[in-house]
């Protein structure tokens, strides 16, 4: 990448991208590791009241669960930042399917890497139609609201950019009531569905507006606090009541946060604070900009269903580890663990197609 495109791109939106990626990895491991989501509205006794150590790594667990589970707020803000700007269809378009070619090509790989690990048990032929159809079979919830919204960008930009300030502020505004949603309260539980995708075009057009109009420093001074503090003050509460109010028979399990409740205000103050920090050239700047390209593929490959068990259930087993003073630690080293092997793995499949696709060139031009 040259000197004069790396000037024009915001690095700092690239760090926070790069984080947003590994707050999900360790949020994954907290909520697919430990409180283990596939388990449905069944919550096992893992023994954190047994001791003062698993009451304290309770409590860090619940903490840094409410911390990084405003990672995939962040990432669409970051898209809408970048996308609001109006691009033709056709630039969405080669976006989406270069993307969809990639979910498919991990999805294939993952099927078949599963199908290994478990002693060559065979896959069936709707395995194999779901790894061919991710968005349809809905492998990743996450993508399929966000191919679907990448094909909506240049119509959203294109309208975004026609509209006055005030009006841009009245539509936040207008979805903000219809997307807001928490322990029932709210119009989000009458329009979301499986694939929150009306919501995820709501916070696209935030990053949108702070991209167009930016934010003033001193509405969001002090977001950063309000967002530590305030996840703090929540951890502390929901770790007392579950460990000496719960009743008879019932077991402490990490409490998770819909996206678009409590969730998505941190999201916005933490966005926005980080755009209004002084724009400064460092060498992490430098650096979270060339990875950028090989970042969403650290969820393809770590959260595909068929992966996931065998990573968190086999591999890591992180319930292991619940009474151990080190859990915090193992936490943050596996997770930066896996956000390095994925984020390798992704740029040896793109080195590899790069050099196959000028090969290929090459020999059709002679």
């Amino acid at each position: 990448m040259s000197n004069t495109a790396t000037s024009k791109r915001n690095s700092r939106i690239d760090i926070l991208r790069t984080l947003s990626m590994f707050m999900i990895v360790t949020c994954h491991f907290i909520y697919h590791g430990i409180r283990n989501v596939t388990e449905g509205d069944t919550f096992p006794d893992l023994g954190f009241s047994a001791s003062l150590t698993g009451e304290i790594n309770f409590f860090l667990c619940q903490l840094l669960g409410y911390l990084t589970n405003i990672g995939p707020n962040l990432f669409i803000m970051i898209t809408g930042y970048f996308l609001i700007k109006p691009r033709n269809f056709r630039y969405a378009t080669q976006k989406a399917l270069h993307l969809w070619l990639i979910i498919v090509f991990y999805s294939l790989t993952s099927l078949l890497a599963a199908s290994l690990i478990t002693n060559g048990k065979a896959f069936s032929y709707q395995e194999l139609l779901d790894c061919i159809h991710p968005i349809w079979s809905r492998q990743y919830w996450f993508m399929s609201m966000y191919i679907p919204l990448l094909l909506l960008s240049p119509f959203l930009a294109t309208g975004a950019s026609a509209l006055e300030k005030r009006d841009y502020q009245w539509l936040l505004l207008v979805l903000f009531i219809l997307n807001f949603a928490i322990s029932g309260i709210g119009y989000g539980t009458v329009f979301l569905g499986p694939v929150p995708l009306p919501f995820y075009i709501f916070v696209f057009l935030i990053g949108g507006y702070f991209q167009l109009y930016g934010c003033p420093v001193r509405y969001v001074k002090y977001g950063i606090y309000i967002y530590l503090f305030g996840y703090l003050a929540l951890a502390a509460a929901v770790t007392i009541a579950q460990l000496h109010y719960l009743p008879s028979g019932t077991y402490p399990h990490i409490k998770g946060m819909a996206n678009n409740s409590i969730t998505l205000l941190m999201s916005v103050f933490v966005f926005a604070w980080v755009i209004t920090l002084p724009k400064k050239e460092t060498r992490l700047g430098q650096w979270a900009i060339n990875i950028s390209p090989y970042i969403l593929a650290v969820y393809l490959i770590h959260d595909n269903p068929l992966i996931r068990p065998l990573l968190w259930n086999n591999l890591i087993r992180p319930r292991d580890y619940i009474q151990q003073p080190f859990l915090i630690p193992f936490c943050l080293a596996t997770s930066i663990a896996v956000f390095v092997v994925c984020m390798g793995i992704e740029w040896l499949r793109a080195t590899l197609s790069g050099f196959l696709s000028a090969h290929i060139t090459k020999g059709h031009v002679k």
